[in-house]
């Protein structure tokens, strides 16, 4: 039976396998599954104020299929909490 490696030695095995890509520019629509190469942060609050784990929108995926910067999706309010 083989012995158990240490954490550090597995972690080097299997990072051994792995081929890091250059970063590259792409559309949000085409990046599922990929990982960003940077964090991102907002250059403002949104919504802008302290009581945003009350505030929010729902949709339903239905509704946005296929909205993209050129070809929007109106919805329509239909309550107001």
């Amino acid at each position: 039976m083989k012995e158990m490696l240490e954490f550090s030695q597995a972690l080097d095995e299997v990072l051994s396998h792995i081929n890091i890509l250059e970063a590259e520019t792409a559309h949000i629509s085409t990046c599922l599954g990929q990982v960003m190469t940077e964090d991102v942060c907002a250059g403002i609050n949104v919504p802008p104020c302290d009581i945003a784990t009350m505030d929010g929108y729902a949709v339903r995926s239905v509704d946005i299929r296929g909205a993209e910067l050129d070809s929007p999706r109106r919805l329509k309010v239909i309550d107001t909490v």
